[in-house]
């Protein structure tokens, strides 16, 4: 019989973990009912998508909503392992400096930065998105290039422009090479960054986060099949007819902002590598090792999985998988549930035999309640005990 067992361990001084664990019974479990039954008390508990476009864009909730709902959404249909999603930023852009603003400037900002500057960091080829009316337009960016101040403005409409930027690095060297080019992977570059703009007050967040997730991964995919126009266009073609957005796409050596000049909103959830860093702070072990067929192999090997981190503990390998996702959103966590089978169903197929799993998942600074945790963590297991049985599910704050 499953039961969900609540407790406090050596990391945590205050909260306790949440710890999914399976244990014998000699009664046959009876999925039916019960399962039904949880899963309906879930569905009441998320309401974060039902409520999200009644708050300012200028909230902290709202922004990190937003930088959630596109890490989930990149996250969920990136094409392979070969790809790495670094980190999403956000920033809100109100309309009174939007209209402050001198365009073509040193006043011009994208989170602190000057247009030119940007470009300045993109090394080989970048693009241009716009979007209005139904149609997407993709084309080569050129210097001077006025074309993303005017989507900026375009897309304000009152209420001001939300500000994304996704960094996806490319682990696979040959498809690194084939997405920027050999003279940009030797310079380093083997980071791709999608920069959106869209309004900040849609009334269809949920809509436009997701759409801008898989925007994103389509934009990497066709760079590395070398279509990203046409690979584009048609993954924009429905969100075009819903909202207005523009983009600007390139590869750099890292993180394009990296290092943010412009103020943003103090948030006490940490981003995706932040969980990362610190989840292995709590528990040990090394980040980012790659396996293939039962052995360990370069990083930059095609098809190989990547765990988040790897430790030895009680004489056998332990991979890990560390998510800090908003629990209480159902497209959040149906995004979850997407990524952590495919993840978990490789590392079964690629990591050495004996190795044991475990999910890692970072509640700290959402707020969210015992009884939604405990859920969330269920519900996963349900998902993934039939491809680990063993698998260890907990949250940490």
């Amino acid at each position: 019989m499953r039961k969900i067992a609540i407790s406090r361990r050596p990391f945590l001084s205050a909260i306790p973990a949440f710890a999914l664990s399976a244990c014998t019974s000699s009664k046959q479990e009876t999925a039916g009912n019960a399962d039904t039954q949880e899963s309906e008390t879930l569905d009441s508990l998320l309401t974060a998508d039902d409520t999200i476009d009644s708050k300012s864009p200028s909230d902290t909730d709202y922004q990190q909503y937003v930088q959630s709902s596109v890490y989930a959404s990149v996250a969920a249909t990136l094409p392979s392992e070969d790809y790495v999603l670094d980190d999403v930023h956000v920033a809100y852009v109100s309309q009174e400096f939007i209209e402050e603003l001198e365009f073509n400037s040193q006043k011009n900002v994208y989170f602190g930065y000057t247009l030119d500057e940007l470009a300045e960091q993109f090394q080989g080829a970048k693009y241009v998105f716009t979007s209005d009316n139904g149609k997407t337009v993709a084309r080569a960016f050129e210097e001077p290039d006025n074309t993303f101040n005017e989507v900026v403005t375009n897309v304000a409409i009152g209420a001001g422009v939300i500000l994304v930027c996704a960094a996806i690095s490319i682990a696979a060297s040959e498809v690194a090479t084939a997405a920027v080019g050999s003279a940009a992977v030797a310079a380093g570059a083997k980071t791709i960054n999608v920069m959106f703009a869209f309004a900040a007050k849609s009334g269809a967040t949920l809509a436009v986060t997701s759409s801008l997730g898989s925007i994103a991964s389509g934009v990497v995919s066709g760079l590395a099949n070398g279509d990203v126009e046409s690979k584009v266009k048609e993954i924009a073609s429905e969100a075009s007819e819903k909202f207005k957005w523009g983009a600007i796409v390139g590869a750099a050596a890292g993180a394009l902002l990296s290092g943010f000049k412009i103020a943003t909103t103090v948030t006490k959830i940490r981003e995706a590598s932040e969980s990362e860093k610190y989840v292995q702070s709590l528990l040990g072990g090394e980040s980012q090792k790659s396996y293939m067929n039962g052995a360990s192999v370069s990083y930059a090997t095609s098809g190989s999985t990547r765990p988040d981190i790897v430790r030895w503990i009680d004489n056998h390998l332990e991979a890990i998988e560390v998510k800090n996702y908003r629990l209480d959103s159902k497209a959040s966590l149906y995004e979850l549930k997407g990524t952590l089978k495919q993840e978990i169903t490789a590392r079964t197929i690629h990591m050495p035999e004996g190795t044991t799993q475990r999910v890692v998942l970072d509640i700290g600074g959402h707020g969210f309640s015992n009884e939604l945790v405990s859920s969330v963590i269920e519900e996963l297991y349900i998902l993934l005990k039939p491809i680990d049985p063993n698998v260890i599910i907990e949250a940490v704050i």
